[in-house]
Formats: C-alpha cells, structure tokens, sequence
C-alpha cells in the first residue's frame, strides 16, 4: 500500500500561499529563522488508514501541522498575541468555509470522527537566538483513496 503524502503537502501549501496572509509558506520545519514576519511552515504529523471499504478501497486521514511563525524582535507582546490570534482566527474560519485543498482532500476531520479534531497549540520556537512565537495548527485530512494510491 502506498500513499501519496507529497500531494498532501503540496496541497496545503498551495491554499496557504493563496491566502494571501503569508509571505512565506514553505514544506519542512524552519531550520533556519524566516526572513518575513510572518511565516508559515507544513509538514506531515501523521498518516494513517481510519476505514477499509467493501469494495476494498482505503480512508486515509493525513494530519498535517501548519506552523505559523511569528518574529518577537522589537514587537510588543500584546501584539503579537493579537496579530496571532487574529491571523489563527482568519485561516481557521477561510478554511472551514473553504476546504478546498485540492482533487485528494475529501473533507477535514473538523471534530475527529475518524481521529483528533483540528487543533491547535501555542508555544516558543527559538532559530538562531531569534525567538518566535508560533502556533501548530494540526489538520487532519481526509483524503480519496483512488487518488492517493501509486503503483
């Protein structure tokens, strides 16, 4: 069995650039600090099957985090708590009305019918002594079987 975790990604990433709220939106973890203020990384969390059909074919549930980064340097903390708050609130609520995150994606796992809801968590993220508050969005996907299965 194999799947297609690339198009996943891809996917995410190419709704986020869409979005229009990140200069940056890259697949992988920062390495290295984000040269915008405001950034966003994507990667893969889990991937696991949640049902097998009658007719043999497999429900796939792709958990993907999408980090959004945020420089602390010179930025009062009320705002940037606000700055992340408002642009958390705005990805959620575009992508909750949206969903469209390509031909695989069949609909999000919203409350986690079929694993752990959408979520989030807030924390530190410190790259190259510059300190980052960031947010981990965690997606979980659930993605069409008959697009994501290769030879």
């Amino acid at each position: 069995m194999a799947f297609a975790i690339k198009t996943t990604l891809v996917n995410v990433q190419n709704y986020l650039k869409s979005l229009g709220d990140f200069p940056m939106a890259q697949v992988g973890d920062f390495l290295i600090p984000p040269n915008q203020p405001l950034a966003a990384a994507i990667f893969m969390r889990s991937v696991r099957v949640y049902a097998v059909t009658a007719g043999g074919g497999i429900r796939e549930v792709h958990t993907v985090t999408v980090r959004i980064a945020r420089n602390t340097l010179n930025v009062p903390t009320e705002d940037i708590e606000n700055n992340m708050a408002d642009v958390v609130s705005r990805f959620l609520s575009k992508l909750l009305a949206d969903s469209d995150l390509g031909t695989t994606v069949l609909s999000l796992d919203v409350a986690g019918m079929a694993g752990s809801p959408i979520s989030t968590e807030w924390g530190f993220l410190e790259l190259k002594t510059l300190w980052f508050r960031i947010v981990d969005i965690h997606l979980p996907i659930l993605v069409d079987d008959s697009a994501t299965s290769t030879p």
